[in-house]
């Protein structure tokens, strides 16, 4: 059991001992929380309070008193000897899990600080509780991490994958390909770009060619055909061949010059 002493000074060999055990705590108990009645001793008298209070050490729990009126765990963090400025013993306690401290001087230790009181089997018995309790916690952890952490690792891993699988592909079949290939296609690019605009070059001219013949075709049958009339008009007209006298005709005409002559002479 936990008790303090109660002298009215505590010996040197006492207090060589508080500075050699270990800290007097209980394991179930966190800073702030409310101490139970059976735990410690409210009632005890200011006077018994100040003398019991003088055994605690740093790294010791207790009870103080707070200004809601209420016992809470605290736990002694520094133990300031007198000196020449200051020529009264102080206990500062950090008082919660903001580690908010409160520092009271000698003359109130009987009025704010109450020590632990507790049995042995007790605390024994908390220390199971305690240590139950902490592995609890570790294997609800355990369970959350191999719950939450594949899943949380998986995704990236496998957005990642798939990138940079889509940025190897085309690298890849351009590198097999080899620079024939690429030689290759850069000139049927090429020449697909050059055959398309020779197709629509020919369509241009086909579409400029028509439209032109359609057009000179039309003015070329309304002045050709006024041309010819003028043609024909100015012309002149062509000569008319003399058909040759037959054999019969020109013996006639011979026959009847003969006798002309004749009587002529």
């Amino acid at each position: 059991m936990a008790e303090s002493t109660t002298s009215e000074s505590i010996p040197a060999e006492a207090a060589a001992a508080t500075t050699s055990r270990e800290p007097v705590c209980l394991p179930t108990y966190k800073l702030g929380d409310e101490g139970k009645p059976n735990h410690f001793a409210a009632s005890t008298s200011r006077e018994s309070a100040a003398i019991e209070a003088r055994a605690l050490a740093t790294g010791d729990a207790a009870f103080i008193k707070r200004s809601d009126l209420k016992w809470t765990y605290a736990i002694v963090t520094e133990l300031v000897e007198p000196s020449d400025s200051n020529p009264a013993t102080i206990l500062r306690f950090e008082v919660d899990k903001e580690r908010n401290r409160k520092s009271f001087p000698e003359a109130q230790w009987g009025k704010y600080i109450r020590v632990i009181k507790i049995g042995d089997e007790e605390l024994a018995k908390m220390k199971e509780e305690a240590a139950a309790a902490k592995e609890a916690a570790a294997e609800e952890e355990a369970l959350a991490a191999e719950e939450v952490g594949p899943e949380t690792e998986e995704e990236p891993t496998a957005a990642a994958a798939a990138a940079a699988a889509e940025s190897v592909a085309p690298t890849a079949a351009g590198t097999s390909a080899g620079p024939e290939t690429a030689a290759m296609s850069s000139a049927a690019s090429v020449g697909g770009e050059s055959a398309k605009s020779n197709k629509s070059g020919k369509s241009k001219s086909g579409k400029s060619t028509a439209s032109s013949s359609a057009f000179s075709g039309f003015f070329g049958g309304l002045f050709g055909s006024s041309a010819s009339r003028k043609t024909e008009e100015a012309a002149p007209p062509a000569a008319v061949p003399e058909e040759e006298p037959e054999e019969e005709e020109s013996a006639v005409a011979a026959a009847s010059e003969a006798p002309a002559a004749a009587g002529a002479g």
